[in-house]
């Protein structure tokens, strides 16, 4: 019971935040806006191929290619 009321306390204390008197600048939003877009198309990307592949192990194939979009 006091281990878990301790680790809220720190918990809470970790997470409260004081004055930075900082600011962030248009340049470091974009930079973080287009991580964020290169993190959602990659991830996109890996789920397509991954799931291509799942797909190869189910479709019966008589010599021909069955995706539709062949490289």
């Amino acid at each position: 019971m006091f281990c878990n009321v301790s680790v809220l306390v720190l918990g809470l204390w970790l997470a409260s935040t004081g004055d930075a008197h900082a600011y962030i600048d248009p340049g470091t939003g974009s930079m973080l806006l287009q991580a964020a877009i290169g993190a959602v198309a990659s991830t996109l990307f890996l789920i397509r191929v991954y799931w291509l592949k799942v797909k190869g192990l189910f479709v019966k194939r008589n010599g021909q290619s069955t995706d539709k979009e062949s490289y």
